[in-house]
């Protein structure tokens, strides 16, 4: 399992895509560089705290992040407009998976 986590932890921190992962209340668990420069934010910025603090201009019902960790249902290809606590505006093409724990239950979304 450790080799596991290792392999996944490079593989996401290493990707061009941006990967922002949110547990189900809406707290960023993990955010990687790509999503970092894309969003004109630090990770350090953006850990630990909820989406809607760190991109004021989402909210429960805009935030794929937040639609997909509430309802478990993907949502594919979806542009987003927003912006970040800075005032700067991002502009994207957003894939939000749901993710499901061993047992089924929603976890939360990336």
């Amino acid at each position: 399992m450790q080799l596991e986590h290792a392999l996944l932890e490079v593989v996401l921190s290493h990707s061009n895509e941006g990967i922002h992962m949110v547990d189900t209340n809406g707290i960023t668990k993990y955010y990687n560089a790509a999503a970092a420069i894309m969003d004109g934010l630090e990770p350090s910025e953006v850990l630990g705290k909820h989406v809607l603090e760190i991109f004021p201009s989402l909210d429960r019902g805009t935030s794929t992040l937040l639609k997909v960790a509430r309802t478990g249902k993907p949502i594919v290809d979806q542009q987003q407009v927003y912006t970040n606590v800075k005032g700067v505006e991002i502009s994207t093409v957003n894939t939000t998976l749901p993710i499901f724990g061993q047992e089924g239950n929603l976890l939360g979304a990336v």
